[in-house]
């Protein structure tokens, strides 16, 4: 009888860590899916994207932390896209704060390095290392801990 209890148990609690982590997926591209209905790929250059990122992330007071770390992580991929070299000065600094605050965001969730390249929602996930590298030197999608 204690081991039916136990499996039950275990059972209700790998269930609600599925839908857990569904609703997180759900969330981060939620937030990633307003930043492209906002589009701001269109502004002109990096401080504008981020301006309209920020103002977005501002206006999201009713949203959870996995829906604004989506549209952090989609400033950052649209960062990517824009740019063809290495960013300036004044851009690195920008990109350097927006990393720093999807780094935030990966801690407050407690999510893995793999786990956030893979929510990055890039077709080569590895190519937001870059990015975050701006905030966290040495930083890696290869590491398994959020820092």
């Amino acid at each position: 009888m204690k081991y039916a209890a136990v499996v039950v148990a275990m059972s209700l609690l790998l269930a609600a860590r599925a839908v857990c982590a569904s609703s997180l997926v759900d969330d981060v591209e939620r937030g990633r899916d307003a930043v492209r209905e906002a589009n701001v790929s269109a502004l002109p250059d990096t401080a504008s994207r981020a301006g309209a990122v920020d103002a977005l992330v501002d206006h999201a007071t009713q949203e959870g932390e996995g829906y604004l770390l989506g549209a952090r992580l989609a400033g950052l991929g649209i960062e990517l896209d824009k740019q063809a070299g290495p960013p300036g000065a004044g851009d690195r600094a920008i990109l350097a704060r927006q990393a720093g605050e999807v780094l935030k965001s990966q801690a407050k969730l407690g999510l893995g390095n793999r786990a956030l390249c893979l929510l990055s929602g890039r077709p080569d996930p590895v190519s937001i290392e870059r990015l975050l590298r701006l905030a966290e030197p040495g930083w890696s999608c290869a590491q398994g801990h959020a820092h």
